[in-house]
């Protein structure tokens, strides 16, 4: 199950990079600043920041929006599946009736045979149930564990949006306070970049892709050994039913 893909995950924390690309404005706005009052830059500047806070504030309302609609990406599916299981146990459950209905109107089946036919019945009925506890066991374990995994991510990815937030806007209102500066301006740069840089760290940390796996790996594996558990069972309960019926009736 893809839980988080690059464009709905990460795109938004990658398209967080325009606000260096908005600092990066041609030297002769800075040149004309720098010739003109300090006013003028000081205003250039505020225009810049108001110009931040937006960009960065729809980047993480879309973000947001993204990770709702993951989660109820995976609600969908988990909805699909369940009635996918559903299905198929009711098609099976039917198949296997109606072999029993089958094995009991055969002619000239004795007492003892019938019994087999009726103990065969209660006895994979009820290792099938046994199957069917652990199935939805390890499956609601993993759903529960996937969940908790985006839930986690999620948190520490809006964390870390907002400590980048708050350092662009810290190193605004540094640069406004030096506005008449001719140093302003690199220093600005220098400082959102490296809020970037930060983010960037944050976002490749931690991944939880290799962890979702792992939890997949092990619901597969319970309902690989449960399988194998009613195979066994089943094996077992139909070589009785078969040498009971293959039986004549005077022995």
């Amino acid at each position: 199950m893809k839980i988080l893909s690059k464009r709905q995950g990460f795109s938004l924390l990658g398209s967080l990079a325009t606000i260096i690309a908005v600092m990066a404005l041609p030297s002769a706005t800075y040149a004309a600043a720098t010739t003109s009052s300090s006013s003028a830059a000081c205003t250039k500047l505020a225009s810049l920041a108001a110009t931040s806070t937006s960009t960065i504030d729809n980047h993480i309302a879309t973000m947001h929006a993204d990770f709702a609609n993951r989660l109820t990406t995976i609600d969908a599916k988990e909805a699909n599946v369940d009635k996918a299981v559903a299905a198929d146990r009711a098609k099976a459950s039917s198949a296997f009736q109606a072999k029993i209905t089958n094995m009991e109107a055969q002619t000239g089946l004795t007492v003892a045979q019938h019994a087999a036919i009726e103990s065969y019945q209660t006895k994979m009925v009820a290792a099938n149930t046994v199957r069917i506890s652990a199935v939805d066991a390890a499956r609601a374990t993993y759903r529960t564990a996937l969940k908790a995994a985006v839930d986690s991510r999620q948190s520490q990815l809006n964390g870390s949006v907002d400590a980048y937030r708050s350092a662009v806007a810290d190193a605004f209102t540094t640069a406004a306070s030096n506005c008449g500066d001719g140093n302003a301006r690199t220093t600005l740069k220098g400082s959102i970049k490296a809020a970037h840089q930060t983010l960037d760290s944050a976002r490749q940390a931690d991944k939880i892709k290799a962890s979702i796996q792992q939890l997949a790996a092990t619901r597969d594996a319970s309902i690989k050994a449960a399988d194998s558990d009613f195979a066994a069972s089943a094996k077992t309960y139909t070589a009785t039913l078969v040498a009971v019926l293959k039986a004549s009736p005077n022995q």
